[in-house]
């Protein structure tokens, strides 16, 4: 229960950032809809590093043995090493609250369904919200490549 309800306070928390974001470009939104994108897997960069975290994991907690960059180093370069660095200090300040569950490769629910279920909890900062898997076909394909397992992507129209 606890992970769920950092989670939906962190949906609802970048559905905020969103709206103010995109209430500061030129090209204001139309309507107060809001297009939440939910992934069920990550890229294979992303599951790399979770399972370097996961066998790094000392505990419970999510406390980690070892040298993460020296770990990393060992399978990326360049840009990629880069994002990978991006991804394993989110993973790391997730753990931080979740523990060792922050570096599964899956979330122990379903986004979509949860999401769509109690969209009215979002409804103060958007009048229509819209769930979708980024893995199914949907009018807004152009907007889905960002999302992961518990970081939706989030776009106002």
């Amino acid at each position: 229960l606890g992970r769920i309800s950092l989670y939906m306070r962190s949906v609802r928390r970048n559905i905020i950032l969103a709206l103010e974001k995109s209430a500061k470009t030129k090209k204001k939104p139309k309507s107060n809809k809001c297009l939440i994108f939910v992934a069920r897997s990550y890229n294979d960069m992303q599951r790399k590093v979770i399972e370097t975290l996961s066998k790094m994991s000392a505990n419970e907690k999510g406390e980690l043995r070892g040298d993460v960059l020296a770990e990393l180093k060992l399978l990326f370069r360049g840009s990629e090493l880069k994002n990978a660095m991006k991804f394993a200090n989110y993973c790391i300040e997730q753990a931080k609250e979740v523990g060792r569950e922050a570096f599964e490769a899956t979330i122990p629910f379903n986004e979509k369904e949860l999401l769509t279920q109690h969209s009215e909890y979002f409804r103060v900062n958007a009048n229509d919200i819209e769930v979708f898997d980024v893995a199914d076909t949907c009018p807004y394909g152009q907007f889905k490549t960002k999302a992961t397992p518990g970081k939706p992507e989030i776009i106002f129209l």
